[in-house]
């Protein structure tokens, strides 16, 4: 926890470097709540939004955290959008993309993180009633979603150099549109499994190939 700590004034003390944005800070304070948890230091009874503000309480009282680097208001509303609407899986696909890649040169921007397509139980503007449990965003629908845009934007940049990988990032339109995409393939999926649901390998191996279709969303 302390390390986590120490590694987060770090980065905001480099003067060469960006400060962390929403998103690295989310991860951090992740880790640091998770162990938290696993510890016993915060009550069971708490959720999420208490979880996450004395965690932040204690990074800002912290010996030789400046009040300029201090997690303020709106930044901690930010990063509980980002705690309370992803998974645990869909935060750790982040976090290993971004440990090889740097921020400027990943597959993210903070625009596109900051659309509330993906996250869970997100529907698309004015989705009509009938269309609105088709397309919510369910936890392996976003899980899913990641790896889908994790691995296009690995094939499209696997011959370029890294600084022109930004370039192959899609707009905030096709982000929320391969939301919808993902929502409706593992509705397929669903259908695929009760409709045999009474040949568990069938199922497996006819998924295993609407799967694979979806993963190999390239063009």
């Amino acid at each position: 926890m302390e390390c986590v700590y120490t590694n987060l004034q770090l980065s905001f003390r480099g003067a060469e470097r960006q400060p962390p944005h929403v998103l690295s800070l989310a991860l951090m304070f992740s880790r640091v709540m998770q162990e938290c948890a696993e510890n016993g230091s915060h009550p069971t009874s708490w959720g999420t939004e208490e979880r996450l503000k004395a965690v932040v309480n204690a990074f800002n009282s912290k010996d030789g955290v400046l009040a300029k680097w201090a997690v303020d208001e709106e930044r901690e509303k930010a990063i509980l959008n980002v705690l309370v609407g992803t998974t645990a899986t869909t935060r750790h696909l982040i976090s290993t993309h971004l440990s090889f890649n740097k921020w400027k040169e990943s597959s993210f921007t903070s625009d596109l993180l900051k659309s509330s397509r993906w996250l869970l139980g997100a529907v698309p503007k004015h989705c009509k009633p009938p269309f609105r449990r088709l397309l919510a965003v369910t936890p392996s629908g976003q899980e899913n979603f990641l790896r889908n845009h994790v691995a296009k934007f690995a094939h499209d940049t696997r011959k370029v150099r890294a600084s022109t990988k930004p370039k192959f990032r899609p707009s905030v339109q096709e982000w929320d549109r391969v939301v919808n995409y993902t929502q409706i393939m593992e509705a397929v999926k669903a259908e695929v499994t009760d409709y045999f649901k009474d040949d568990e390998k069938k199922a497996a191996e006819v998924n295993a190939r609407v799967h694979e279709a979806f993963m190999s969303r390239m063009g």
